[in-house]
């Protein structure tokens, strides 16, 4: 290939970067121009265009991650802003908008009061930009209440394990209360079996109280039937002897 050819090939190819790169600025300043008048879709059908044309467009991505910020925050979703903030954040060269990636993504640890992520975030802002006091004053905030919370889950665990240790309480007492009914009832049906094998039986060859009874009342029956045979028998001699001659 010619000199010449080689020149115009190159000089083709740095127009065609200087174009894609003013549409890329356009794009972005129309992106702009929409989110500033609150009109997040179309800002970010202006931003993806730009990303579009050059994937490595940080900016653009830090701007869809505050588009996507702005409007998740009235729906409490703000998954995908983090996302777009971090990629931006770790791929941005350019300080500044590095820190505000860090410092967005801190707002929105914040605002879900994922206090240990947000106080890491300011952290990094600060390393990139000192001087902004905006995320000096989070970052402070944010540590108090990080150890307020903390208080608060603490307290929370206490009263969960004071619940706990009276339930534990109260089971045990009600196994123990258990316990002893079904002791007292062994015991009685202990003492019960000891009474009873301590009642006299009659041995062999012994008379029992009812043998007895019964054997004193057949004597009884007995001693009435001789009286009355001996009755009868005075009465038949008294009629004889008034029936003899003399």
């Amino acid at each position: 290939m010619k000199l010449r050819h080689i020149l115009t090939l190159l000089a083709l190819t740095a127009v065609t970067l200087s174009v894609t790169a003013q549409s890329e600025n356009k794009l972005l300043r129309k992106g702009n121009k929409a989110y500033k008048k609150d009109n997040f879709n179309k800002a970010e059908e202006y931003y993806r265009k730009a990303l579009a044309l050059n994937a490595d467009n940080h900016r653009a991505t830090y701007n869809l991650g505050c588009v996507t910020m702005a409007r998740q925050a009235q729906q409490g979703a703000d998954s995908i802003a983090v996302d777009f903030f971090v990629k931006a954040a770790h791929g941005q060269k350019d300080k500044r908008l590095k820190a505000q990636a860090f410092h967005n993504l801190g707002i929105i640890h914040q605002r879900h009061e994922n206090y240990p992520s947000a106080i890491d975030a300011y952290k990094h802002t600060l390393r990139l930009t000192p001087d902004n006091f905006i995320a000096r004053y989070n970052l402070e905030l944010c540590k108090r209440l990080l150890k307020k919370q903390q208080q608060q889950q603490n307290q929370q665990n206490n009263q969960n394990q004071q619940q706990q240790n009276k339930k534990n309480k109260d089971k045990n007492n009600d196994n123990n209360r258990q316990n002893k009914k079904q002791q007292d009832n062994n015991n009685g049906n202990n003492n019960q079996n000891k009474q009873d094998n301590q009642q006299p039986q009659p041995s062999k060859g012994q008379m029992s109280k009812d043998n007895a009874q019964q054997m004193l009342n057949a004597a009884v029956q007995d001693e009435k039937n001789t009286q009355q045979r001996m009755q009868k028998a005075r009465r038949a001699q008294g009629t004889g002897s008034n029936r003899k001659n003399w």
